[in-house]
């Protein structure tokens, strides 16, 4: 988590924004800042949308919730509801999601889901360990390299290197697109 000013500091804009951080290389998170403190629980029933500005720095980003593609360098204005955090996703980036867990303990990955956001050539390591130990330390991981050609529209999922005890044996992998239907 960092500010954005560490990725981008030859854009002026981004100097004074305290209400945006990247997460990670590709992801910019920008929460809802405006206040509600005080507000009663009728009047919370009643805000369904909050306005707000949003700067994207250079590079083309999709909005992680709806997967519609905005070109960067500019503010824009987007509502969202209070259960809906603004998330981007740079283009480019290969994204690993998992089913929704009620606890860490939780080893439900067998399936996964792989977002592309293309535009850009992307490759991404999808890294597993035990979680819990540190044999890793002594090599007990596995690794799956995933490339990403823009220009061909294709995703090349490498076999996996290395391995640990409780390691899944077979995954199954959705493959998903931004900005495609599906």
């Amino acid at each position: 988590m960092r500010a954005l000013v560490m990725d981008y500091p030859k854009d002026k804009k981004v100097f004074d924004i305290g209400s945006e951080y990247l997460f990670g290389n590709s992801i910019l998170v920008a929460p809802v800042t405006d206040s509600i403190f005080g507000k009663n629980t009728k009047e919370l029933d009643t805000l369904n949308e909050i306005a707000q500005n949003i700067y994207l720095p250079e590079g083309d980003w999709y909005d992680y919730n709806t997967d519609q593609l905005f070109t960067g360098h500019q503010t824009i204005k987007q509502s969202y509801t209070l259960s809906r955090m603004p998330v981007f996703v740079k283009a480019g980036a290969i994204i690993p999601l998992a089913p929704v867990s009620q606890y860490s303990s939780i080893k439900n990955f067998k399936d996964l889901t792989i977002k592309v956001y293309p535009g850009k050539d992307a490759e991404f390591d999808l890294y597993e360990d035990e979680g819990d130990n540190y044999n890793y330390e002594k090599g007990k991981y596995s690794v799956i390299h995933f490339v990403w050609d823009d220009h061909a529209k294709a995703l090349t999922i490498i076999r996996r290197s290395g391995s640990f005890n409780s390691m899944i044996q077979n995954r199954i992998f959705e493959v998903k697109v931004a900005g495609l239907n599906a």
